[in-house]
């Protein structure tokens, strides 16, 4: 009799699957628990190129910060990343076997330093007075035109063929027409005075 119920305890144990042992249950359990992943700090601002982030972990779990394999020991994690200027935003991911990865982000906003903005600002000066000196070239050159002036192929403004007694400065070329042109190029000079009489620049 004791024998019978032996059998029937087993195949009731195959069958619902209930005679599970309290270790396995236990290291089921374990596996299922979640992964710890802390930052030490939340969203914050720099003018530093680089920063370091820290936090915590479950110990043995991996820690990847911007894609990069963070340094782990006894739980505690940090990783120095490079700034571009502007907001950075940065995830970190915490991965181990048997668990599911778990993942924060964070926000790293660089500011340009004062010598940085300072050296930006100096040349958009540059720049602007690059422009301006450009300007005046441009006015000047016009305002000794008779005959006004025209934008050749590379932008620059010259005066148009002067009808004079002698070469003016500057004039590269007298025309059939006896004008002198300023051309600072042969294409196209005196195209609309007979052509070129004779070459002034040679």
């Amino acid at each position: 009799m004791r024998w019978g119920k032996f059998v029937l305890l087993l195949l009731a144990c195959a069958v619902l699957g209930g005679c599970a042992s309290s270790s396995s249950s236990q290291a089921s359990s374990a596996t299922a628990s979640p992964l710890v992943l802390h930052l030490d700090a939340g969203s914050y601002s720099v003018t530093s190129s680089r920063t370091t982030l820290r936090g915590e972990a479950t110990r043995g779990a991996s820690v990847e910060v911007g894609g990069q394999f963070a340094s782990v020991r006894d739980g505690h994690w940090h990783r120095v990343l490079g700034l571009r200027i502007g907001a950075n935003r940065i995830l970190v991911e915490a991965t181990m076997r048997g668990h599911a990865p778990v993942v924060r982000s964070i926000t790293v906003t660089r500011h340009r330093t004062l010598a940085e903005v300072e050296s930006r600002a100096k040349a958009r000066a540059e720049v602007k007075d690059h422009q301006a000196a450009e300007k005046a070239a441009e006015a000047e050159t016009m305002s000794g035109c008779t005959n006004g002036s025209y934008t050749n192929s590379a932008g620059n403004t010259v005066c148009s063929p002067e009808s004079v007694p002698t070469a003016p400065a500057g004039a590269t070329a007298k025309c059939e027409d006896g004008t002198y042109s300023m051309s600072e190029s042969r294409s196209g000079t005196c195209s609309h005075h007979g052509g070129v009489a004779e070459w002034l620049d040679e």
